[in-house]
């Protein structure tokens, strides 16, 4: 749903990573910047309804979650730069 092309589907999917990513298990963390990434980046340059993305983001990068909540709303850039390189 992550892919859609539907809105909805995305928003709803962005959500769920949103909870599903809390714990910072690595596994999903993996799954999710492997096949996910491209829409994740996308998603978090919306102008509304971007906060999940990047929160996800964020936690892909491994950033802290205290950090995170301070970055999320300022440059998206400053989240991207920490992500990890293939």
């Amino acid at each position: 749903m992550i892919n859609s092309g539907t809105w909805s589907d995305r928003n709803k999917s962005s959500m769920l990573f949103l909870a599903l990513t809390r714990d910072r298990d690595p596994g999903l963390l993996t799954a999710l910047r492997t096949g996910a990434l491209d829409a994740l980046i996308e998603m978090s340059k919306w102008r509304s309804h971007e906060l999940p993305a990047r929160i996800v983001l964020g936690r892909i990068a491994g950033i802290p979650e205290e950090r995170l909540l301070q970055l999320v709303s300022g440059p998206l850039e400053t989240i991207l730069d920490a992500l990890p390189h293939p």
